[in-house]
């Protein structure tokens, strides 16, 4: 019978039924069995002559079933004896116990292999040994695929830890050694405008006003290129934060400001989340000081503040795993409002829409905004028209 479970293909002629009367032969199931497997099978006699050879065999050989039971072991692999471990694990398996050769010390012609050498054995003694050739070449390139990539990652990593020492080093540069002079340069001009102000001129009185301005404008950049490498490379520990705390904090903060401007600011019960505390001071500053900051002459600021829990699935944004969740904080204002154009731009450091004496700011809130948002595992959306308001909605991957 020429026909395999399969269909008509089957590589070796069948000598036997795999059926009799009704039930299944288990000689042929083990022949079937034997002969679709991936791994080299042979059989040895006590003798190391070859009783059995498997279909694996003959193409891995180019030797024929027929042409190699019989004949002795190393006549037809002579260079397997060459490898004293596996004449070892023979003599081993001849002697009852089963043997195992790792690749390492079982490759030849290139290739990886595995060997396992169990003695065939009947109550009285051992008759033979079946020999299993397992070919481990594509397990090996993995496991040096992925060294080659842990490589790569560990080198990474460095990078990234030299990048992170470089950031704090620049930090502690703007936060003090470059704070310093600018203090120096403010103090001294002022010292002139006091003692010297009435010897000189109205244009000169107003150049030294504007360089004191500069100077504190360069303070309140360098103020803020600390605050963005600060978020870059955090220093602080994940914490449970109290987010109705931080807002009341904000709020009280900007209470001169709201009053001013009769601001009208309603929000939402806020959670307690698993946050860095002191990027979500930052978060509600930057971002209601902007809702407060951009508002249409003539109208009352009136901002809403909302929270709400976010499945991933819900979220049409790159790299957000469904089964995640998300916290997200919105701000929604009555303001000028930004064309869509700008969405992406308003997001980068030191961007501004407006000329300086129309808003004040440095251009870094958002750009801090969205590495916070990065830091949390998450990102930062807006929906805007010109005229019309904006909203800013931070996302925040639950941790």
């Amino acid at each position: 019978m020429n026909q395999s479970l399969f269909g008509n293909d089957y590589p070796r002629p069948v000598h036997q039924e795999l059926y009799l009367n009704g039930e299944i032969n288990a000689a042929q199931l083990a022949l079937l069995m034997n002969e679709a497997g991936i791994d080299q099978i042979m059989a040895l006699d006590k003798d190391l002559k070859i009783i059995a050879w498997n279909y694996a065999c003959e193409q891995a050989m180019g030797i024929g079933r027929e042409k190699a039971v019989g004949k002795h072991f190393t006549e037809l692999a002579p260079r397997l004896m060459d490898y004293p471990h596996i004449v070892a694990a023979l003599e081993t398996a001849l002697k009852g116990m089963k043997s195992f050769v790792p690749w390492e010390n079982g490759g030849y012609n290139g290739g990886y292999f595995e060997h396992h050498f169990i003695p065939l054995k009947t109550e009285e003694s051992v008759i033979g040994v079946l020999v299993i050739i397992h070919d481990v070449a594509h397990r090996i390139k993995a496991e040096e695929e992925l060294k080659r990539l842990n490589h790569q990652l560990a080198q990474k990593a460095r990078e990234l830890q030299n990048k992170t020492a470089e950031l704090a080093r620049f930090n502690w540069i703007a936060a003090h050694d470059l704070k310093e002079p600018l203090r120096k340069i403010y103090t001294f001009i002022e010292m002139v405008a006091t003692k010297e102000g009435i010897k000189l001129t109205d244009a000169a009185r107003a150049n030294l006003r504007r360089a004191q301005s500069a100077a504190q404008r360069m303070g309140l950049l360098t103020d803020d290129i600390a605050t963005f490498t600060q978020v870059a490379a955090p220093n602080e520990e994940l914490q449970q934060v109290d987010l109705e705390q931080v807002l009341q904090e904000i709020l009280a903060s900007y209470k001169r400001t709201i009053e001013n401007e009769g601001a009208e600011i309603s929000h939402t019960e806020m959670p307690v989340i698993c946050a860095f505390p002191n990027m979500m001071r930052l978060l509600f500053s930057h971002l209601l000081g902007n809702a407060l900051k951009f508002q249409q002459a003539g109208e009352a600021p009136k901002i809403s503040i909302s929270y709400s829990l976010v499945p991933g699935e819900q979220i049409r944004q790159e790299s957000i795993e469904a089964g995640d969740n998300y916290h997200c904080i919105c701000f929604r204002d009555n303001g000028i409002g930004i064309a869509p154009e700008y969405f992406e731009q308003i997001f980068g450091m030191f961007q501004r829409l407006h000329e300086q004496t129309a808003y004040k700011g440095t251009g870094m809130g958002l750009a801090i905004c969205r590495k916070i948002a990065y830091a949390h595992e998450g990102f930062i959306t807006v929906e805007s028209e010109l005229g019309k308001g904006a909203t800013f909605c931070c996302y925040l991957k639950e941790l």
